[in-house]
């Protein structure tokens, strides 16, 4: 609510100058904004003993928070009509405790084999920043509008941790798992899955002082054991209310998996959010 607050507050103060028409898309320009997103975390553990990994709903399975608020911030420089560079990040932290798991399961981190059984009480975490560098190439620029090609990047860093009633399991003997003592840091895995990306972004001057803008990207990848894919959809409409001021409301959605032999330990992510975010814009 404070970050709302604050938007709010901040659009309330630039509405009262007077709104100037010209849709700036040159130059330095810093973006803040708050995000609303729903989030769907899916994980497939490797159980000892089954050949086909066992899929793990973080939010169904573990009680993991299935919305969350978010702060964000862009930073963007246009060289001209035709070239832009950008630059943005987000946060996803989230926790979650469960006292019995609706599925058990067993999962490797650190090359430790681990088992949480039907039982247990759980405290799951689950913190995801996400990066994302764009370049854009307008094939297309007219008076009021611009199409651009996109290339860049996506690296999405994950940190999942458990604590509380887990067992170890015994590398020569999966039938023999042994209880270990409830601990503040538990177990924890991390990586970072770098995923680079093409797409296309579209902008169109509904009016003096309106802007439409969408882009949608796209990649997918798979040589030898690694794997990993992402869906980036997001239409906004903003208002300026001067030359340098701008106030925008989007809705994204955003899709991303990724699969590598010893990702957090044998487990591999499928992560998606979607929701609405309200944006404000200062161009230099």
């Amino acid at each position: 609510m404070k970050v709302l607050s604050s938007l709010v507050g901040l659009a309330l103060l630039a509405s009262t100058g007077q709104a100037h028409a010209v849709a700036r898309e040159q130059g330095w320009s810093v973006g803040l904004g708050a995000f609303w997103a729903k989030v769907d975390s899916k994980l497939n553990a490797r159980v000892i003993g089954r050949e086909e990994p066992y899929r793990v709903d973080l939010e169904n399975d573990l009680a993991l928070e299935q919305s969350k608020n978010s702060p964000f911030i862009e930073i963007a420089y246009g060289f001209n009509e035709r070239h832009s560079l950008s630059l943005n990040y987000i946060n996803l932290n989230r926790t979650g405790f469960t006292e019995g798991v609706t599925r058990p399961f067993d999962f490797t981190l650190g090359g430790v084999d681990y088992s949480i059984g039907a039982a247990a009480q759980i405290t799951t975490k689950l913190d995801i920043d996400i990066y994302q560098l764009m370049y854009g190439y307008s094939f297309y620029p007219t008076e009021n509008s611009r199409i651009a090609l996109t290339a860049g990047a996506h690296i999405m860093r994950f940190n999942l941790g458990f604590s509380g009633d887990i067992q170890i399991i015994d590398a020569m003997n999966p039938d023999d798992r042994v209880n270990i003592p409830i601990t503040d840091d538990g177990v924890e895995g991390k990586a970072t899955a770098p995923l680079p990306d093409i797409g296309v972004y579209g902008s169109y001057q509904l009016a003096p002082d309106w802007l439409l803008v969408g882009n949608a990207q796209y990649f997918a990848i798979s040589l030898d054991s690694v794997s990993g894919g992402l869906v980036d959809l997001r239409l906004e409409l903003s208002k300026y209310f001067t030359d340098n001021f701008s106030v925008g409301l989007a809705y994204q959605y955003y899709q991303a998996e990724a699969k590598e032999t010893g990702f957090l330990g044998e487990m591999d992510a499928r992560f998606t959010y979607w929701g609405p975010e309200l944006s404000l814009r200062y161009f230099f």
